[in-house]
């Protein structure tokens, strides 16, 4: 035996003089040790494994065991015994060949006898004879009692009446020819030694166990097995190696429970680990393919027609687990006939759907066949037992007790582990990885019913397969679900490549912990089958630049979700996710739910969403928060439950980039208006902020989002920053409200080409200082409402309102619309305002009102009503500009009430107050259907023009003015069809500059009542004019004025009171004026 293997007991090591039947001993000590270990509760978790003794001490359970194993491994040699030469022939028919099934069946038929019971009775008794004298009968301490009892056994033994003469050379003589034929069909040099020295019928049974020994110690290396003998001298040293617990097997480290065991098994091996305390790393290949191809086979001794039934079948497992391979190794392992059962085979590993895949030899077929119906299936015993007689050096365990390749593993942390290519692990409870843990391509995991393998914080997991050799975690018991791989971990080794992951509640996790994020890169791996999410990345991200990456991945058949993501994940556009079985030619139901990327936490890094075949999905009640930049690639969709949104705030930005053919598209579940919230820009001012060729529909839902006035699919707001953003090619369509809203001072770059159509309440609700951001090139129309709503505010930017095809329209009631600090409104050709119930548009002071239509495109402020003094009007107050216009403009139903320092209500009105009163110029405008007068002009206002207008249809009179201003007013306007029609002059002031007064149609009505109308300059007074006083007023020349009042035949001049009763007013009085003027 190669040094290498070391075991804590010398006595117990293989080849070393000892006689064959004390090596039996060894072994069969060392199996009861393990089976000791496991009566005595050793237990085995996914952390390190401990030991729970009971009450008493180990030796009587060890005792009864090893007398039951000793008597077994005689028995097979017993089971044997009698069969008849001239039965040969019947054996290689079932694979075995000539040769070989000679030289087995003759050493079977020299084994005449078993281990008699006077003999297990000496070997009890001087086992407890040395345990009581070691005083050790009660010990719990098996790394004691172990040794301690296989040396009694082992003295036992050998004073027993199996121990004969040796062997000499003559009884060895024969032997040469047999040899050389067993050689020449195939088997190896040590193998035929140990087969043709069992052929000598009168050699003792000491020389011929003694032989069997040797060959098979002949080719044990501790860490590297051959082929031939394999399954048998494996068996015998992992039996050793678990016996002792951490026996030092060329290990990396020292002490009880180190990690950094290493244990290779080779290619063909048979291993039995259940309950093994490996704290460690296991390499190599368990349970694998020893018979690959013809060349493996034929050391391992088959015959040919075995070898090409093996051939045929290309050696594939079931589910590559080992534990139908197990039925393969029944060529060369087990004892007995044993049964299996389909139910007995998947309860230890789900077979899934690689039944088929068995094979097409007669053999492989029928256990193909019994699998599927649900049969017994019967290894024959003629490939059994003759295999098992010729190395009785050991004993297999039945099938029943080989679990595949079960390992429990914990790993400390800062520790290292790598399962290798070609391995079967088995997980048997929740496995915990704290240190590094590599799993080689090829390798299968098998995770037992609600076990999760978790990457804990310090811990790192890289599994990286490739196309070929694919790594893979599924359940070890069909119908089972084990619990998920959990990734807490923010390690940049972290990286599972072409896994498949299936069989789990969820597949893959990357949790959140504390300060701790999960990162992983997913790469080209199959997540499918899970009983809820396929991939499921909770806040999946540490404060820095790294995040998830899942890239190439296929995600399908989970039935909840297939991808979750719960914080910033890299999802590679040059690398996209499929959401369908890569070998079906059909294409994943987008309208299922489960097939939908879920997005359920903030975006904290930057992120790049691809196209894929689903689309992504914010649950109900979910705020998406965008603390990063978030890029959309053309045709991506992203589908919002009930009562969810998605916010870009400060730091963050949103940059959707589609296409005419692949639009952007953000919509609802369900397709009803205001199904969810929406999508708001919020302090968000960075310059990627951008939305080309995008869909936002069915959102305006809930309550109305922070700081903003109202709904809308789009809502642009503001607390400490300016929101920013270009939006062109953009569709906002069937919002419960407004397609957009837009706080003050906003600043949209680009708006154009955009169409908000199908909305409840309008295409647009915007604060009055944003409105010159919309551009006329987009379509506001085809809504239920079709006006651009706005809000009561104060400009204070000069700005210019475009027509854009549907009314604005100013919402607040009783609000204003003002416009101060020097800024200026200009209003194109064609604009619109509508205004709400008792609103107004207000100029005040240092801003100014440019109103400049035309005759074909007037500018029309009217009322949402069309109700005589449904709201204010217009009001100029204290504002000088020399901007201050009205041109082709239309103030209809105003008048609502009277505006600040002025007297009565009207459509138009300007206003003096401690200053240098209004200024204003008024061409071709219409002042209509408002309560009061079209026009209210207060004293020491400067109306530079007034002509070509048309006031008509108000209720209290055309004109409301004071004595000075009445000369603003020329006959080029039209003044009648009034309720009222009257030209009102209020006579509390004076005449102070001269003036000409024209006929205009109407009377002019001066009042009030007892008020004397006073002229202190020169007053001309044209033909055709009528005045009518109220009672008790009248017109006096003082001595600075005169009065020039000339009309003719056809137009008199008349002076008359309101009422046609004499004395009704005080009449026309020339005091102390000598001009020459009066006439």
């Amino acid at each position: 035996m190669n040094t290498k293997m070391k075991s804590r007991y010398p006595e117990a090591r293989l080849g070393l003089g000892l006689p064959g039947i004390i090596q039996i001993a060894w072994v069969l000590i060392i199996a009861v040790a393990i089976m000791v270990m496991s009566a005595c509760t050793i237990v085995l978790s996914a952390e390190v494994g401990g030991t729970s003794s009971g009450t008493g001490g180990v030796l009587d359970p060890m005792l009864a065991i090893f007398e039951e194993e000793l008597l077994a491994a005689f028995d097979a040699s017993r089971s044997m015994a009698g069969v008849p030469s001239d039965e040969v022939g019947d054996l290689p028919a079932r694979g075995i060949g000539e040769t070989a099934t000679r030289g087995l069946a003759g050493g079977v038929n020299s084994i005449k006898h078993g281990l008699p019971s006077t003999t297990v009775a000496q070997v009890r008794a001087r086992v407890r004879e040395t345990i009581v004298a070691q005083g050790l009968e009660k010990s719990r301490d098996l790394e004691k009692v172990a040794p301690a009892i296989a040396s009694a056994a082992a003295e036992a033994l050998a004073d027993s009446e199996l121990v004969g003469t040796e062997v000499t050379t003559a009884d060895l003589s024969d032997i040469n020819a047999i040899t050389a034929k067993a050689v020449a069909r195939g088997l190896n040099a040590p193998s035929v030694t140990g087969l043709a020295e069992g052929l000598g019928t009168e050699i003792e049974k000491q020389a011929r166990l003694d032989a069997l020994a040797r060959a098979a110690a002949a080719n044990v290396d501790t860490l590297a097995l051959p082929a031939a003998d394999a399954a048998d001298s494996l068996q015998m040293v992992v039996w050793l190696v678990t016996a002792a617990g951490n026996t030092d097997v060329s290990s990396t480290g020292t002490g009880d429970n180190d990690p950094g065991t290493l244990l290779t098994a080779r290619t063909g091996s048979l291993v039995r680990i259940v309950g093994a305390k490996l704290d460690g790393r296991l390499t190599g290949t368990l349970c694998s393919d020893a018979l690959n191809d013809l060349a493996n086979a034929a050391v391992v001794g088959l015959g040919d027609t075995a070898i090409r039934d093996l051939a045929d079948t290309k050696l594939q497992p079931v589910v590559q687990d080992g534990v139908l391979f197990n039925l393969f190794m029944a060529y060369y392992g087990f004892k007995q006939d044993v049964g299996l059962s389909a139910t007995e085979l998947r309860g230890a590993i789900d077979f899934g759907e690689a039944i088929t895949a068995i094979g097409t030899s007669e053999f492989a077929t029928a256990v193909a066949d019994e699998i599927q119906a649900e049969r017994t299936i019967i290894v024959p015993a003629a490939d059994t037992k003759a295999r098992t007689a010729a190395i009785i050096t050991t004993t297999n365990p039945p099938i029943n007790e080989i679990a595949g390749a079960t390992v429990a593993l914990a790993l400390g942390t800062g520790s290292s582990a790598t399962w290798t290519r070609g391995s079967a692990i088995r997980v048997v409870s929740n496995l915990a990885v704290n240190g590094n843990l590599i799993i080689e391509p090829g390798i299968t995991v098998y995770v037992d019913f609600g076990c999760t393998i978790t990457v804990g914080v310090d811990g790192s997991i890289s599994a990286v397969g490739t196309m070929d050799e694919p790594i893979t975690f599924t359940r070890s018991v069909s119908g089972s679900a084990w619990g998920s791989l959990e990734i807490s971990s923010n390690s940049p080794m972290n990286h599972l490549a072409y896994c498949n992951v299936s069989g789990a509640t969820n597949g893959i996790i990357i949790a959140h912990y504390s300060t701790n994020q999960g990162i992983a890169v997913i790469d080209n791996c199959i997540v499918r089958d899970n009983q809820r999410h396929g991939i499921y990345a909770e806040f999946a991200r540490r404060d820095g630049t790294r995040m998830t990456t899942i890239r190439n991945c296929y995600m399908y058949g989970n039935l909840v979700g297939q991808l979750v993501i719960n914080e910033s994940v890299a999802l590679d556009s040059e690398a996209p996710n499929y959401f369908h079985d890569p070998l079906s030619a059909d294409g994943p139901d987008p309208a299922d739910p489960a097939n939908r990327i879920k997005f359920l936490g903030n975006i904290t890094l930057p992120v790049t969403l691809g196209s894929t075949e689903v689309p992504y999905f914010i649950p109900d009640s979910t705020l998406l928060d965008v603390g990063a930049k978030l890029e959309i690639l053309d045709g991506v969709t992203l589908v919002f439950g009930s009562e969810s949104y998605l916010r870009v705030n400060a730091g963050g930005s949103l940059h959707a980039d589609g296409t005419e053919a692949a639009p952007v598209v953000f919509t609802g579940t369900e397709k009803i208006s205001g199904y969810w919230r929406g999508l708001q820009f919020h302090d968000s001012n960075s310059v990627d902020n951008l939305l080309d060729h995008v869909i936002i529909e069915y959102a305006g839902g809930g309550g109305v989002l922070s700081y903003a006035e109202a709904r809308a699919n789009l809502v642009l707001t503001k607390n400490t920053s300016t929101s920013r953003i270009r939006i062109s090619n953009t569709t906002l369509r069937h919002s419960s409200r407004y397609g957009l809203y837009v706080d003050p001072s906003l600043a949209i770059d680009l708006f154009e080409a955009n169409t908000c159509t199908a909305n409840a309440a309008g295409a647009v609700y915007i604060d009055a200082n944003s409105v010159h951001l919309l551009g006329n090139d987009s379509d506001y129309s085809g809504n239920t409402i079709d006006v651009i709503a706005i809000d009561e505010t104060t400009i204070t930017a000069s700005q210019n309102w475009k027509d854009l095809g549907v009314p604005f329209r100013q919402v607040s009631v009783d609000g204003r619309i003002e416009i101060t600090s020097g800024a200026n409104l200009t209003l194109d050709p064609g604009v619109t305002i509508e205004f709400a119930q008792g609103a107004r548009l207000y100029i005040n002071g240092t801003g100014s009102l440019s109103v400049i239509g035309t005759s074909e495109n007037p500018v029309i402020l009217t009322g949402q009503q069309k109700q005589s003094g449904y709201w204010r009007g217009v009001c100029f107050y204290n504002s000088l500009s020399m901007q201050n216009q009205l041109s082709y403009t239309t103030i209809e139903y105003a008048g609502s009430s009277p505006h600040s320092y002025a007297e009565v209500a009207a459509g138009l009105t300007l206003v003096w107050y401690n200053s240098d009163g209004s200024r204003l110029a008024v061409d071709n405008c219409i002042f209509r259907n408002n309560n009061g007068y079209g026009v209210y002009i207060h004293r020491a206002t400067n109306l530079t023009d007034f002509s070509g207008n048309s006031i008509t249809g108000n209720a209290s009179g055309a004109v409301y003015t004071y004595a000075n201003e009445v000369g603003d007013f020329s006959s080029s306007s039209t003044y009648s069809g009034n309720i009222v029609d009257q030209f009102y002059i209020n006579a509390s002031t004076a005449v102070s500059s001269s003036a000409t007064w024209d006929s205009l149609g109407i009377p002019y009505r001066v009042g009030p009542v007892d008020t004397v109308l006073q002229v202190n300059a020169n007053l001309v007074i044209k033909p055709g004019s009528d005045f009518i006083f109220g009672s008790s007023s009248g017109l006096r020349i003082n001595n600075l004025g005169s009065l020039n009042a000339q009309g003719t035949i056809d137009d008199p001049i008349l002076l008359t009171g309101s009422t046609a009763q004499p004395g009704y007013w005080r009449g026309l009085f020339i005091y102390n004026s000598m001009s020459t003027s009066n006439v």
